[in-house]
């Protein structure tokens, strides 16, 4: 590992003592002593004016975010509206379950030494409702925050582009899509080298920097 970075192995050092990290399996992965890996790491050095190794915790972190997609971003657009359809459809009829039948609550956060923190406003005494009241605490109805969760859920879904169709490398393909938006917001640069050598060396894949740009841009 000479020609890795001094932070780069640095970093190595301390994960091999902390195997229990969450970017352990990831660095065992991505610092490795090959031409391209190495090349990645200097490049990434040059563009960093970050202070001592914070900056090779941010690039695992990233290509960990990356690899680590939650399952909607892997559906394809058709599963997705599928998906985004019976969320709404359960918060709606659980909102309206609990408004026909009276029983939606509402959610207060109480800062003090017997009570401190989320509690149902309806389960306090009336001492304590009244306290809350003049404290002028503010109050959520569930019904009114499951219907916001929901469409939270259906924006995050609409908005998230299809990563990648199903096939061999569609994990690879979603990985250099995701890692790619992560690092050039850092970088701004495209860096297609860096991300080849990341996907090749956590998905054994053979790719090139002009098949990133290629999966980048069909």
């Amino acid at each position: 590992m000479k020609k890795l970075p001094k932070a780069v192995i640095g970093v190595y050092e301390i994960l091999q003592k902390w195997p229990e990290h969450d970017v352990y399996d990831i660095a065992q992965k991505l610092i490795l002593p090959t031409p391209e890996l190495v090349a990645m790491w200097q490049s990434y050095e040059r563009r960093s004016d970050l202070c001592d190794d914070l900056w090779v915790w941010i690039i695992l972190r990233q290509a960990k975010s990356s690899s680590n997609l939650p399952l909607y971003q892997k559906l394809n657009a058709t599963d997705r509206q599928i998906l985004s359809k019976r969320i709404e459809n359960l918060a709606q009829e659980f909102s309206r379950v609990l408004e026909v039948n009276e029983l939606d609550v509402q959610l207060v956060h109480v800062d003090g030494n017997n009570f401190n923190g989320f509690y149902f406003y309806e389960d306090f005494s009336d001492s304590n409702q009244g306290r809350i009241d003049d404290a002028g605490d503010h109050k959520l109805a569930v019904s009114w925050l499951v219907q916001s969760v929901a469409k939270r859920a259906q924006k995050i879904i609409e908005d998230q582009p299809v990563l990648a169709k199903g096939g061999k490398n569609a994990e690879a393909v979603r990985f250099i899509r995701t890692f790619f938006n992560l690092h050039e917001s850092l970088y701004r640069a495209q860096l297609l080298a860096n991300v080849a050598a990341a996907t090749n060396a956590l998905y054994a894949t053979s790719y090139l920097e002009s098949d990133i740009y290629n999966l980048l841009n069909r």
